[in-house]
C-alpha cells in the first residue's frame, strides 16, 4: 500500500505501473502501462545523438496503454525522472498516489 501524507489516504499500488521504453528502426516508443483506469504525470526526457546536432526532448504527456511515438536515429538516452500514478484515475481520488521509480535507458 502507498500512502498520501497530505491526507494519509492509501493508495492500491498493486500491481504496480510499468514504463517501457522500445525501439524499431528508428522509431522510438514510451508507454506508460497500469491498472485500467491508470493516469501518470510522468514524461521522459530525451538526449538523442543521430542527426546533424544532438537534440533534447521529452515524450510529452502519457496515457494509459498508449505509446508516444519520436523518430530518433543513432543512440539515444532516456532518463525517467520518476513522478506519480493514480492506480484508480483522478476521478475516484484523485490524493491516493503512488510513486513511479527513477530509470535509465539507452537505445541505438
Amino acid at each position: 500500500m502507498c500512502d498520501d501524507s497530505r491526507k494519509g489516504t492509501p493508495a492500491n499500488c498493486k500491481p504496480a505501473a510499468t514504463l517501457d521504453v522500445e525501439k524499431e528502426g528508428n522509431q522510438v516508443e514510451w508507454e506508460f502501462e497500469g491498472p485500467k483506469d491508470a493516469t501518470t504525470d510522468a514524461q521522459v526526457t530525451y538526449l538523442n545523438f543521430g542527426g546533424q546536432a544532438p537534440t533534447i526532448g521529452t515524450s510529452g504527456p502519457l496515457a494509459n496503454g498508449r505509446g508516444v511515438e519520436r523518430d530518433l536515429p543513432g543512440f539515444t538516452a532516456h532518463l525517467i525522472p520518476g513522478g506519480t500514478y493514480d492506480p484508480d484515475g483522478p476521478a475516484k481520488d484523485a490524493d491516493a498516489t503512488c510513486a513511479l521509480g527513477f530509470g535509465f535507458a539507452v537505445t541505438q
